[in-house]
């Protein structure tokens, strides 16, 4: 059974040629062969840059990286290796230089091509054309392992529309934006009688929203791009929303009630405890004060003490809480309140990692000219230590970088929370007078 896929590559041709060649993965070179070009990795890559260069098209995409994976136990390596040439000779064989390198060093043989993005007999760059592409390209295979009496996948599973950033998140757990969208278009379905006010509550949810073209966008506070609606799922086209909401008039599941003026109608105690809190925060200049304010910010979303149902972008960051936290150490641990502290901060490790690395350099070098056993074993362990010291520093140079370009955001975020919490000035107005009126009258009464 043989499963297909293809990629593109943009940088670093010699990397992936490097990799697919590797001695260990193909008993010592044995599986590699070059279709229209050399079957040396360095020969090959000289080759596929004087191809770009003769036709001046050196930019964009400058290869493709294909893998032809075959079930345990079902080919051996030879007979892999010769379906992986007939395959890169029926579909790329009379225009293009492919490297062809079959791996034996897991449990499941496979065998990876690259090629050229130019064709040497044209110019002309391949384009990859997406689903059908990749259709005609696994069809291709199957008919040839077939042919070898292969099995195949005669139903293949449906293809994930998702990014990888978005799949990744998924198996960490985590949430993507469009993840907390659909969460506050349920909700605002939910209080909504009519599509004028759903549109209204999703505005008061701190969303923009755009009724103007063909579809309903929505961007949600502190992003830059706008999100279609119907993109999010079936569920959500604008047909299907005001279904929605009068399957739910009609159904009676929850009692109708006005829309939200405010998302923020909430415990009006533990709103003005937060805006007390933030008045007395000044946070201008001090980055640490700002990751403290954020991080209490976050703290109450987490334990369900944030004042009304939080927005998006404090859900959203709610999941790098932890990472936010490290970043507060980092700077309470050092010292650091200001942007310039922080430069200061980050050139001093800037000249430890070089320090460190100048030291595992004669390490490496004095390695190589040693040969008894216990001084080769004394020089890795030091190599490995320095290794291991630089990753340390660059982890913190890492943290550095990001709160570089956050804290300004962060500032941004609680500046808005904050005055979406403020109460209209009729509502403070409103509430004073309550309280002058709730007082006791004083003049009547007599001292004992």
């Amino acid at each position: 059974m043989a499963t297909f896929k293809i990629w593109n590559i943009n940088q670093r041709m010699g990397k992936r040629i490097d990799y697919i060649c590797q001695d260990s993965k193909t008993e010592n070179g044995t599986y590699i062969t070059g279709l229209n070009c050399p079957g040396d990795p360095a020969a090959c890559i000289d080759q596929m840059q004087a191809t770009k260069k003769h036709f001046h098209k050196l930019n964009g995409v400058l290869m493709y990286h294909a893998v032809q994976s075959f079930k345990p136990g079902e080919v051996t390596p030879e007979q892999a290796h010769e379906i992986a040439l007939e395959f890169a000779q029926k579909v790329w064989g009379d225009q293009y230089e492919v490297l062809i390198a079959t791996h034996t060093d897991r449990q499941h043989i496979h065998s990876h091509f690259l090629f050229n993005s130019v064709s040497f007999v044209d110019g002309k760059k391949y384009h990859d054309g997406g689903k059908q592409n990749l259709e005609y390209l696994r069809g291709v295979s199957d008919e040839i392992c077939r042919e070898h009496g292969l099995s195949v996948i005669e139903e293949p599973a449906p293809a994930q529309n998702k990014s990888y950033n978005v799949q990744q998140m998924e198996k960490e757990g985590k949430k993507s934006v469009r993840t907390f969208i659909r969460e506050d278009v349920n909700e605002a379905i939910s209080h909504s009688r009519n599509l004028p006010e759903f549109i209204a509550v999703l505005r008061s949810m701190d969303y923009e929203v755009l009724e103007t073209g063909k579809y309903l966008r929505v961007r949600p506070y502190g992003k830059e791009r706008f999100f279609r609606l119907y993109k999010l799922g079936k569920e959500y086209s604008e047909e299907e929303i005001i279904r929605r909401i009068q399957e739910r008039q009609y159904r009676k599941v929850k009692s109708v009630r006005p829309p939200i003026p405010h998302i923020y109608r909430m415990q009006q105690k533990s709103r003005i405890a937060l805006i007390a809190y933030s008045k007395r925060q000044t946070f201008v200049s001090d980055i640490l004060r700002t990751y403290l304010h954020y991080r209490n910010l976050l703290n109450r979303v987490q334990k369900n003490k944030f004042p009304g149902r939080p927005p998006a972008y404090l859900r959203e960051d709610l999941q790098q809480l932890q990472k936010y936290s490290d970043e507060a150490i980092l700077l309470a641990r050092n010292h650091i309140r200001t942007p310039q502290q922080l430069y200061t901060y980050m050139k001093t490790l800037n000249r430890k990692i070089k320090a460190l690395d100048s030291q595992r350099q004669k390490v490496r070098k004095e390695l190589r000219s040693v040969t008894d056993p216990g001084e080769i074993s004394v020089l890795k362990n030091e190599a490995g230590y320095l290794t291991r010291q630089i990753k340390e520093v660059f982890k913190e140079h890492k943290l550095c970088e990001d709160i570089e370009s956050r804290y300004q955001d962060f500032q941004k975020k609680i500046s808005h929370t904050i005055e979406r919490l403020e109460p209209p000035e009729k509502e403070r107005i409103v509430k004073v007078r309550q309280e002058k009126n709730d007082q006791p009258d004083r003049s009547n009464q007599r001292s004992v």
